[in-house]
């Protein structure tokens, strides 16, 4: 295991941090999964998309260095604006690539008449008509975190500019070395804001897809993903263990891996919880139990949600409410034995996953079999958080503003011994109902965000929203794209002659 997975509050953001205004995680459960999964693919967001860019920045900063050395902000964000621009020109134009920065406002310069491309001036507004809004680029606002973990970028004790680290400095040399003349050419775009068709038609060495097999931009790129380098440091580690994992999967699969398909494989047939476990969790496990009763939670609160949508006024009296998310519950999910323990269920964990997720969108209705695969899904990571509970309070500690399976596991062990559905009540009262309404406190006046889906009103709940009920995304669709894009996975076999070489060599 990681040991950045196993800090207590490693990562735990401020309040005024949490959410968006759209109301995203109206229970504040999102954080503790995040906070395992980024321990495990460090370096890597769900906002970065393709690999390129890990030598393309390098391989910018280095020229901006060696040609102009100017540490004026200005003239820098010209250059760095300008440089991301045409990228996304070259990327999207002939053989379209996906997940670029500014792809739409590049295609639109594209579908223009005119055999040259003006797009300096475009390139460098900020009002929404232009590249980005963010004065920073795709560098300031989504890729530059990433490249610091990775350690290619850093800081200058002589400006304030971002520069290349001597690792980045070798990725540079790698870049500038697959390219050739076309540098020449995009510096040249670069420095006029302008670029004729067949110029850009030059360029196409640059797309994210154009990566060569065996050259040294493609190995560098490899060996960074997979933590193979000689100063290989922490960070590079943690993430090195996660992607041979998925390319131990595409070798047995023979298939190019999906996040969803990687996510059952290394969930399915882990949470015995007939007994407790000596063993080291797995931190992927133990990221899918937590989102599992996120999910669980999350769909009740749907369903209270929806019940208020539709009743006299859009408004209810707390215990009716309680009362109408749980009155058609099956028996599976009420009856026999003690909260914490497997439920007397047929269907398999994925199975019950399945149901949920099937009302993962603001117009599906949660239908009673939804609601019984909730508690069902409560109880199962629950029991499993039981069987571990050294391990899990270690993962995730109590203290932190934010639910999560050790929380859980403690507010149902105080409630002691009591009829399964008072149990199911307690939840949907305490950390369901009032939780939802405390967390959109919190960003309100710490955001001034209003995100609540019901609130407050002379004694009764009144409608204001509905939500989503949709599993996390941990990263690993983007750790696929850059092991895709590294060619280390295969469309067609699941992985690449030098996917198996490198997994050999592991």
């Amino acid at each position: 295991m990681s040991k950045l997975a196993t800090l207590p509050g490693q990562g735990l953001p401020e309040w005024t941090e949490m959410g968006q205004a759209s109301g995203l995680d109206p229970l504040g459960m999102a954080r503790p999964t995040e906070v395992v999964y980024q321990s495990l693919l460090p370096g890597i967001s769900t906002i970065t998309n393709r690999l390129r860019y890990y030598s393309f920045f390098p391989w910018i900063l280095d020229r901006y260095a060696r040609d102009s050395g100017s540490t004026s902000r200005e003239e820098f964000f010209q250059f760095q604006r300008r440089s991301e621009a045409l990228f996304a020109l070259v990327g999207v134009a002939g053989r379209y690539n996906n997940g670029l920065s500014g792809a739409n406002w590049a295609s639109g310069l594209l579908v223009m008449d005119g055999d040259v491309i003006d797009f300096g001036a475009t390139a460098e507004r900020l009002d929404g008509k232009g590249y980005l809004k963010n004065k920073g680029g795709a560098l300031g606002a989504i890729y530059g975190p990433q490249l610091r973990e990775m350690n290619l970028v850093g800081s200058s004790s002589k400006h304030d500019l971002p520069v290349t680290t001597e690792r980045g400095d070798r990725m540079a040399t790698c870049m500038a070395a697959s390219i050739g003349p076309a540098a020449r050419v995009f510096v040249h775009a670069v420095q006029t804001g302008r670029a004729t068709r067949s110029d850009i038609e030059a360029m196409s060495v640059l797309k994210p897809s154009a990566i060569e097999p065996g050259s040294p931009e493609q190995a560098m790129l490899a060996a960074t993903l997979l933590g193979d380098l000689e100063d290989a440091n922490e960070v590079d580690v943690s993430r090195r263990g996660t992607m041979l994992r998925i390319l131990r999967y595409a070798r047995e699969s023979g298939a190019l891996p999906s996040a969803y398909a990687l996510r059952w494989a290394w969930f399915s047939g882990r949470i015995d919880t007939t007994q407790p476990s000596s063993a080291p969790i797995d931190p992927w496990v133990a990221y899918q139990a937590n989102d599992l009763l996120r999910l669980g939670y999350e769909t009740l609160l749907k369903r209270a949600v929806e019940i208020l949508e539709v009743a006299p006024g859009k408004s209810s009296r707390l215990g009716a409410l309680l009362e109408g998310v749980i009155e058609e519950v099956s028996g599976s999910a009420i009856g026999g034995g003690g909260f914490v323990s497997q439920p007397e269920a047929s269907a398999s964990t994925q199975d019950i996953s399945g149901t949920i997720e099937n009302v993962g969108d603001t117009l599906a209705r949660v239908s009673d079999e939804a609601i019984t695969g909730a508690i069902n899904l409560i109880r199962m990571m629950l029991s499993w958080a039981q069987a571990n509970r050294v391990q899990v309070d270690a993962l995730f500690p109590r203290s932190s503003p934010f639910q999560s399976l050790s929380s859980e596991l403690a507010f149902v062990e105080q409630l002691g011994a009591i009829p399964t559905r008072h149990i199911v009540e307690a939840i949907v009262r305490e950390r369901i109902l009032k939780r939802h309404l405390w967390v959109a406190s919190r960003k309100f006046s710490g955001q001034s965000a209003y995100t609540y889906l019901f609130e407050p009103d002379d004694g009764q709940l009144r409608y204001r929203s509905t939500l989503v009920v949709a599993p996390s995304s941990p990263r690993l669709t983007q750790a696929i794209q850059f092991l895709e894009d590294a060619q280390l996975l295969d469309q067609d076999a699941g992985i690449s002659s030098l996917g198996a070489d490198a997994l050999d060599a592991a």
